[in-house]
């Protein structure tokens, strides 16, 4: 019986072979074949000419597009920068947005344990007529729960850089003053 296998997988070896022996015989063929040639090179001058028109098109996209992520780079920009100030000048804000901080991480780290939990859950789930469905349900409420995480992760961290350079600002500021009345 293993012989025959083996006689069976060699001669589908020596078809894959053929065929391929016979795709590159092909493929040379066409090489040589004028039609094959014209039509490359009608398709070539077609995609040529066709992108010269859509360039300006694109450049007309593209510019309008940058320029819009532009302006909400530079809006964002300014906000963190006056919630910047506002933490400099404000301890009672920083202490709220030191909270905030805590609320997202927890929030982040109690999602990820949760989306830790259904995995396990699911893994264990006992045969039924609709474990499939189950498991289904349970992978896309995982993948919600991680997402959450994920985004109350990026939350967290971007609100503490924003106390962070309020404390260095409020720092340089402090030593500035320092500096000049000494």
């Amino acid at each position: 019986m293993r012989l025959v296998q083996l006689g069976s997988v060699t001669s589908q070896l020596v078809s894959g072979r053929s065929k391929k022996a016979w795709n590159v015989q092909e493929f040379i063929s066409n090489l040589s074949d004028l039609s094959w040639w014209g039509s490359v090179v009608v398709v070539g001058l077609i995609i040529s000419i066709l992108s010269a028109y859509a360039k300006d098109w694109i450049d007309i996209l593209l510019g309008t597009l940058f320029s819009k992520w532009k302006i909400s780079v530079s809006i964002k920009k300014r906000a963190r920068e006056e919630r910047v100030a506002i933490l400099v000048v404000d301890k009672h804000e920083q202490i709220k947005a030191l909270v905030r901080v805590n609320y997202f991480a927890l929030r982040s780290v109690s999602n990820t344990i949760m989306a830790v939990l259904v995995v396990l859950m699911t893994t264990s789930w006992p045969y039924t007529a609709n474990k499939n469905l189950a498991v289904l349900l349970l992978s896309v409420f995982t993948i919600f729960l991680m997402s959450l995480s994920i985004s109350d992760g990026m939350r967290a961290y971007k609100l503490k850089s924003v106390i962070d350079e309020a404390e260095k600002t409020a720092a340089n500021i402090k030593d500035a003053v320092n500096e000049l009345e000494g």
